[in-house]
């Protein structure tokens, strides 16, 4: 698959887990963290609401504890 994409992403730097010193069974939960970073604070250059700092794709409810 790495060989696929750098043909068709060839001015990208592909890294492996091993490369970026990850755990690989850890991928999944930084992979959600990630996602939760961007929903709660990414910034979309177009945002698809009226409301300034809401993210293009929606990937979910976000429900904070009372």
């Amino acid at each position: 698959i790495q060989i696929r994409l750098s043909n068709k992403l060839p001015h990208t730097k592909l890294s492996s887990t091993t490369d970026l010193s990850l755990n690989p069974d850890a991928k999944e939960a930084v992979l959600f963290a990630l996602l939760a970073n961007e929903t709660l604070c990414a910034n979309a250059s177009e945002p698809a609401t009226e409301k300034v700092n809401m993210p293009q794709v929606s990937m979910g409810k976000v429900s904070f504890p009372d």
